[in-house]
């Protein structure tokens, strides 16, 4: 399968709302019964499992992230571009949607 690109600013990003998942402490195990697979989810890769219960864009996911983490945009850009790469690599998130701006433009 090819990569997805996660710039691309308009597209959305959501979890899998059928696969359970439990919170921990400070992590998040999810659940694929289907593929029998579990996989547990550092304390920044359950944070941003949190915000996906809804979709958002990577910019609205960096744009959370940046009031509770010390670090630079860039680097939160390309972490969360990173993870929701692997995330979509292990069929936990969906790739929802395109938004479209007022204009009728992606």
């Amino acid at each position: 399968m090819g990569r997805i690109v996660t710039t691309d600013v308009s597209r959305t990003w959501r979890r899998d709302m059928a696969l359970p998942y439990q919170r921990l402490a400070e992590e998040t195990i999810v659940v694929d019964p289907q593929r029998r697979e579990v996989h547990l989810l550092n304390e920044t890769a359950a944070r941003v499992w949190e915000l996906l219960e809804a979709p958002r864009t990577v910019a609205e996911i960096v744009a959370a992230l940046a009031d509770e983490y010390d670090a630079a945009d860039d680097e939160l850009r390309d972490a969360v571009s990173e993870l929701l790469e692997d995330l979509v690599g292990k069929a936990v998130l969906v790739v929802d949607s395109w938004k479209v701006a007022p204009d009728g433009t992606r």
